[in-house]
């Protein structure tokens, strides 16, 4: 995952599994990931099979690269 920075850049790429979120499976067949409509749901499918995760790592993720990253906008 990356966060965009003021400055019209992103962030280098986050690993998911920081969270231990399950979503980054070594070996896994690549998917895609989409937003519910009410943003509060992240769903992304892995060989065939589709999961979901709540949003809220994504909150959780962006204050740990934000909190542990020096960035210059």
């Amino acid at each position: 995952m990356t966060f965009n920075l003021k400055n019209s850049s992103w962030t280098v790429p986050v690993n998911m599994e920081i969270r231990k979120a399950g979503i980054n499976v070594k070996n896994a067949a690549t998917g895609s990931a989409t937003l519910s409509p009410d943003g509060r749901c992240l769903f992304f499918s892995r060989s065939g099979d589709i999961y979901w995760v709540s949003t809220k790592i994504i909150g959780d993720m962006k204050k740990e690269v934000f909190n542990t990253r020096i960035i210059n906008y």
